[in-house]
C-alpha cells in the first residue's frame, strides 16, 4: 500500500493510538481502529464528526453538498 503522508501516533508507552480521537498541536483528528487517520464523516459514540481531506477534525459551519452543518467547537455534529 501506497504511504499516503498519514501522521502515526504513540502513546508515551509507545502504543500506537487506535480507534481515538488525538489533538495534535491543537488540532484534532480521529484514528481509525487500523490505525489509518479518517477523512470525511465519522461517528463516535452518539456524535458525528467530520474530517477534511487532510484528516483535521472541522468545527464550526460546514457545506457538504449543498446541506449547511454547525459542528460544535469540540467538532461533534448533534443530530
Amino acid at each position: 500500500m501506497a504511504n499516503k503522508g498519514w501522521v502515526t501516533f504513540y502513546n508515551a508507552s509507545g502504543n500506537q493510538l487506535k480507534g481515538q480521537r488525538v489533538n495534535d498541536g491543537g488540532v484534532w483528528y480521529y484514528i481509525k481502529a487500523d490505525g489509518i487517520m479518517s477523512t470525511g464523516w465519522i461517528k463516535d459514540g452518539r456524535n458525528w464528526y467530520y474530517l477534511n481531506g487532510s484528516a483535521a477534525m472541522k468545527t464550526g459551519w460546514l457545506n457538504d453538498n449543498g446541506t449547511w452543518y454547525f459542528l460544535q467547537p469540540s467538532g461533534a455534529w448533534i443530530r
